[in-house]
């Protein structure tokens, strides 16, 4: 008995020891908590990916299975950050720097975490509520919109944050918020630029010259192929080279856009330059191989082909010819084709082309 009272108070002394300043049965208490509310977490998550998940299964919505997702990769965390919280309570830090500096720190891991959180939820909205709305209308304005609305919710909920996080540290948000209105007209002549694209993108968005996904040409043929993403700021374009070129909103919405997926029939110009020893004869006959060959491919209208005698130049008599092409994404293959054939033709009924020659006369 005695022996066991000894150990009491040997046990009593170690836990009435202190670091400082702090109690080592404090920091048990602390730490106990912290591992109480790892076990909760651990539960809560547990139940939510096994029993929740099967519950949200049964709706036909497929929103509460993206909060029970979301749920079960946070609740974890959650609870981490409320036992921290609740076991620093029983640390007893009679120290106010070292108080506040905690809760400052806990605080901002908070908000944080909230970000997280919401961000994550507004993804789920658009893809569970939003897109599917989109997608059952005809326009496509709003599949545009959506990804750009996506962006600034995310923007706004982020600078809110930063705006609790500053005011977490004792500044004043309102007078901050104040001296950014002030500064914004110096900031708005040094972003013209920025300004000027953003515009360019809300004209893309309203005017609607093209869409995701359809091939365009800006009028100096500097940029060509396919658009892969609409922003607020930028167009990026899938070039033939199969790189991605991007072009800002500005550019874009001050130059002559070419939208070649909006177009039916696509025209491709060509000269063909025949010798000057060619006879009439079979300068109309090769007018005719050039209509036929045309009008037999199956992806010409050959109704609007055209072949017409236009030009003597100064080695050649030039056929200027019209390739109406119907499959709009596949021209280049489809004029191969047909520059093929008539060549081919052209061979077998013994029609030459031209080249650059020059005649010399010799007078005695």
């Amino acid at each position: 008995m005695a022996g066991f009272n000894v150990l009491q108070v040997n046990f009593e002394n170690l836990l009435n020891q202190s670091s400082f300043g702090i109690s080592v049965y404090h920091f048990l208490v602390f730490f106990a908590v912290i591992l109480a509310g790892a076990v909760v977490g651990k539960v809560l998550t547990f139940w939510l990916k096994h029993y929740g998940a099967k519950l949200a299964a049964k709706t036909e919505n497929q929103f509460d299975d993206a909060i029970i997702e979301i749920a079960g990769k946070s609740v974890f965390y959650f609870c981490i950050l409320l036992s921290l919280y609740v076991g620093f309570q029983f640390l007893e830090i009679q120290d106010l720097f070292v108080s506040n500096t905690f809760y400052k720190i806990l605080s901002i891991a908070g908000i944080l975490f909230a970000v997280r959180v919401v961000l994550q939820i507004i993804d789920s909205i658009v893809t569970h509520f939003v897109k599917p709305l989109t997608a059952k209308t005809k326009s496509e304005l709003d599949d545009q919109l959506v990804p750009l609305i996506q962006r600034l919710s995310k923007v706004f909920v982020i600078l809110i944050a930063l705006l609790m996080i500053v005011s977490s540290f004792g500044y004043d948000v309102t007078a901050l918020i104040a001296g950014l209105g002030i500064g914004g007209l110096a900031f708005a002549f040094a972003a013209q630029k920025t300004i000027a694209d953003m515009f360019g993108g809300l004209s893309i968005f309203t005017s609607k010259p093209f869409f995701v996904g359809d091939n365009i040409e800006l009028g100096d043929k500097s940029v060509s192929g396919k658009v892969e993403e609409i922003g607020l700021r930028y167009t990026r374009i899938r070039n033939r080279n199969n790189f991605l070129v991007t072009v800002s909103n500005s550019e874009i919405a001050s130059a002559q856009i070419i939208n070649l997926s909006r177009t039916k029939i696509r025209k491709e110009f060509l000269e063909l330059g025949l010798t000057y020893s060619t006879s009439n004869v079979n300068l109309e006959k090769a007018r005719s191989i050039v209509l036929t060959v045309i009008g037999k491919h199956p992806k010409c209208n050959a109704p609007d082909a055209q072949a017409n005698f236009l030009d003597f130049k100064e080695f050649s008599l030039n056929l200027q010819v019209v390739i109406p092409i119907v499959d709009v994404q596949n021209w280049k293959q489809v004029k191969h084709e047909v520059n093929m054939k008539i060549k081919e033709e052209f061979e077998k009924a013994g029609i030459q082309f031209a080249f650059p020659t020059q005649t010399v006369f010799l007078q005695k």
